[in-house]
């Protein structure tokens, strides 16, 4: 009995050991080369594009848009916005600050604050405002260009344009030296304005007394009525 437990033992003895070298024989290489952890690597910095450069600018009854040069609205400002606002947003299209100044009186319209660029101009009136009769500003376009963004009208009217033929394409609102694009009847003024024709908006389309080329354009125009 005794000896069958030695002899159990003893082979208990050669297992351990066995096993023992075996654990030995696959220890890693304490020379290979560590792996580095995925959140060691330094992550790439992804570029933003650059923004789209401005085309064009195009006005219209109810609005200024800036395009790019694919035609795609980078932005849309009506006439009722903070004429400062809507300056910031040109100035940004156009790349350069406007000059500031105040404009007179003329005709019917009241003094003001001008936003200037070369060809371009916002004018800020010193009225009411009051939609949709008076806009909070309006827009003077004397050049064809201003840096290097084109300017024109929805319809494709630009300064240098032959007025006839702006005309032709828009007979009905058609006057002696000028032409009204965009034609926009708007409610009857309420009881008490004293104004009985029907009023109206448009852009007009103006050209020098005596010359064919169109030299202004502003929106929005307004008219009264007779």
């Amino acid at each position: 009995m005794g000896n069958r437990i030695r002899i159990a033992v003893a082979g208990l003895g050669v297992v351990v050991l066995a096993l023992t070298g075996c654990s030995a024989l696959t220890q890693p290489d304490a020379q290979s080369a560590p792996t580095s952890s995925p959140s060691a690597q330094t992550p790439t910095a992804t570029e933003s594009p650059a923004p789209a450069a401005a085309a064009s600018i195009v006005i219209s009854v109810e609005s200024i848009q800036i395009l790019d040069g694919s035609g795609a609205v980078l932005s849309d400002n009506d006439y009722f916005e903070p004429a400062a606002d809507v300056a910031a947003t040109l100035a940004e299209a156009i790349g350069s600050e406007p000059t500031v100044s105040r404009y007179p009186a003329g005709g019917d319209n009241p003094p003001g604050i001008e936003y200037a660029w070369d060809g371009f101009a916002l004018r800020d009136g010193e009225w009411a405002v009051e939609a949709p009769y008076y806009s909070e500003f309006f827009v003077l376009l004397t050049g064809a260009t201003v840096g290097n963004v084109t300017l024109s009208t929805s319809d494709g009217v630009a300064i240098g344009d032959s007025i006839s033929s702006v005309g032709e394409a828009h007979p009905d609102h058609l006057a002696d030296g000028f032409v009204s694009l965009e034609w926009t009847e708007l409610p009857q003024f309420p009881d008490g304005y004293g104004i009985d024709g029907v009023p109206a908006i448009s852009v007009l389309v103006l050209a020098t007394e005596g010359n064919d080329v169109v030299s202004r354009i502003i929106a929005p125009s307004r008219s009264w009525g007779a």
